[in-house]
Order: C-alpha cells, then sequence, then structure tokens
C-alpha cells in the first residue's frame, strides 16, 4: 500500500489496490481491513469498480457470502496502471510525489 504525503492515497491507488486483493474473490472484510477502509466508502468504491466491469459480485458454490472478484477489464486497469506509473518515475521522478508514490520518495 503506498501513502501519500499527509497520510492520503489518491483513488485511483485505492482502487488498485483493491482490485489486487479482489484478484481471485475477496469478501468485503477482506478487502476493508488491510486497505484500513471504512464500510461506507469501501462499498462507494466497490460500486464504482462494479458499475465500470472492473469487479463482479457473486456468491461461491454452496454459501450465501458476497465475494468480490476482479474482471478482466479489472486486470488490464493494474496492468495499465503499473505501466503508467513505471513511465511516470523513470521520465519525471519529481512528479511521483504529486501523481503517484512509488515509494522511493
Amino acid at each position: 500500500m503506498q501513502e501519500q504525503m499527509g497520510g492520503r492515497r489518491h483513488l485511483l491507488d485505492i482502487y488498485y489496490e483493491i482490485l489486487i486483493v479482489a484478484q481471485d474473490g475477496a469478501l468485503i472484510s477482506h478487502i476493508g481491513g488491510p486497505l484500513r477502509l471504512q464500510l461506507k466508502l469501501l462499498r462507494k468504491y466497490l460500486d464504482f469498480l462494479i458499475e465500470s466491469d472492473l469487479i463482479k459480485v457473486r456468491s461461491k458454490p454452496f454459501g450465501s457470502r458476497t465475494y468480490y472478484f476482479r474482471t478482466e477489464k479489472g486486470s488490464e486497469f493494474i496492468k495499465h496502471y503499473e505501466n503508467l506509473k513505471e513511465i511516470i518515475n523513470a521520465v519525471l521522478p519529481c512528479v511521483c510525489m504529486i501523481l503517484f508514490c512509488c515509494g522511493s520518495c
């Protein structure tokens, strides 16, 4: 998890982190806990990711619990987001602190 100066993460970083956790299906508590997100805010982010077809919702067989799974489009987002961070860090390292914290600032 990357944090910006002042302890705030960018929204794209949060979406990225949610998509990483939801790779093989995750309960809402398994997403929100490690990412330290309040439930109300997490639901808002998940709703956006679902509407954007980056996450899908389903129950695993023989269960009634809701799991969040990353879609193929969500995997593409991760790939492109990581590439963008690499480009920005290589070309404009000083922008890293403004746009994306790479952890080396």
